[in-house]
């Protein structure tokens, strides 16, 4: 995803995701799909502060994570 909002067709998860070309706005882009997508909620700031697309990543999936419903 991150991909296609960049513009990188991969990036390795070791890539800086400002170097790549992202910003705020890219930022903004990343957070509204992602909720879309898989109901992560995540700050932009979060991803620009994050650094590179693996830590992106990781927040990502610990946003969905922590949304989906707990077995009990």
């Amino acid at each position: 995803m991150i991909a296609e909002m960049i513009g990188v067709p991969e990036p390795s998860p070791d890539d800086s995701f400002v170097e790549l070309g992202g910003d705020s706005l890219t930022a903004l882009q990343v957070a509204i799909v992602a909720e879309e997508r898989w109901g992560a909620e995540v700050d932009v700031q979060e991803i620009v502060v994050a650094g590179t697309v693996r830590e992106i990543h990781e927040r990502l999936l610990a946003s969905i994570r922590s949304a989906a419903p707990q077995n009990t």
